[in-house]
């Protein structure tokens, strides 16, 4: 099993706004990359997905 490394943090102190990283996995076509991610929480939750 590969090991990635995942970040998540809030965004203004704000459960509904966070921001993610994610590293590529060692051994693949993704190996040294660093994918960043916006991840917006409706207060509407968990009845609708988070975009």
């Amino acid at each position: 099993v590969a090991k990635c490394a995942i970040r998540v943090e809030l965004v203004n102190d704000n459960y509904t706004e966070l921001k993610g990283e994610i590293a590529g996995p060692p051994d693949t076509p993704y190996e040294g990359g660093n994918f960043v991610l916006e991840i917006k929480v409706p207060e509407t939750y968990p009845f609708n997905p988070p975009k």
